[in-house]
């Protein structure tokens, strides 16, 4: 509805909030999408992304899952338990 006669421009839709494992899952379905399913965009989280757009896809998806494989318990993270010895 217009505003004092000037259009309001659609808005876009909402970005949803993701888990890294959906977020991952969703990256991964981009990338399959636009390299073997015949499509020249996908929408990724209220984002269009297009073939240009693979490598930066590919990054993301490597850092998704770094960040989820560091999150799971015994896999690492940020510190991990040390045992020290005393020098004998």
């Amino acid at each position: 509805m217009p505003v004092d006669g000037i259009p309001i421009p659609p808005q876009p839709p909402p970005v949803v909030a993701m888990t890294d494992a959906q977020l991952y899952a969703e990256t991964r379905k981009a990338i399959d999408a636009l390299t073997t399913g015949g499509v020249n965009s996908y929408s990724l989280n209220g984002r269009s992304v297009t073939k240009l757009d693979l490598d930066e896809l590919w990054q993301q998806a490597e850092r998704l899952e770094l960040r989820m494989a560091r999150a799971e318990p015994g896999r690492g993270g940020m510190f991990r338990v040390g045992t020290f010895r005393r020098p004998t």
